[in-house]
């Protein structure tokens, strides 16, 4: 991110994870970045997301935290508030399965 400003949010409507599709629900906090990278973006996080990325990686690329951390960790590595089912089905939709 070449200039940008990222910020925990209250969701004002229903959004969706940038990370793994998961709605993010009215009221939820999640944290919103926006940023020049090659064009404006903007990304949304959930917090389950957000608190796995901030435990498990040092850097990472916004959308692709879960094939990071697949590549870091190994594809056993499955977060607490995720079924095996909901973790394979995020690696099929990239391509890993």
């Amino acid at each position: 991110m070449v200039v940008g400003t990222t910020k925990i949010r209250v969701a004002r409507k229903c959004y969706r994870c940038d990370e793994r599709g998961h709605p993010i629900m009215l009221s939820e906090n999640y944290e919103y970045m926006y940023g020049l990278f090659e064009t404006w973006t903007t990304y949304r996080t959930c917090v389950p997301c957000l608190n796995v990325r901030n435990a498990h990686m040092g850097c990472w690329v916004y959308g692709r935290v879960w094939e990071d951390i697949r590549e870091c960790l190994g594809d056993e590595v499955v977060p607490e508030f995720m079924t095996k089912d909901e973790y394979n089905k995020i690696a099929e939709q990239e391509g890993r399965n």
